[in-house]
């Protein structure tokens, strides 16, 4: 399977409200958005001889797997925190 390359942010910060806190905090998960193959399939069956020698050419890259499920593509998230 093709490396898993994920770039996840967060960024938080506090604001003074009177004598309470509040926080905001954003996440954002697989950022650029790239594609996460959890799992391959070949389309065609490898045919093998009976002792044992492939007789169909096996695959030799990535590009010749068909992807058959995959992680979570991006993902944002606000969220706020009172502190009193």
């Amino acid at each position: 399977m093709p490396a898993r390359k994920n770039v996840d942010v967060r960024l938080s910060r506090q604001v003074p409200i009177g004598r309470t806190k509040a926080e905001v905090i954003a996440e954002v998960t697989n950022i650029f958005n790239t594609v996460q193959w959890s799992g391959v399939s070949n389309a065609s069956v490898a045919v093998v001889a009976a002792t044992g020698v492939p007789v169909s050419p096996l695959p030799t890259s990535g590009d010749q797997l068909t992807p058959s499920g995959g992680y979570e593509q991006r993902q944002f998230q606000l969220g706020f925190k009172f502190i009193f």
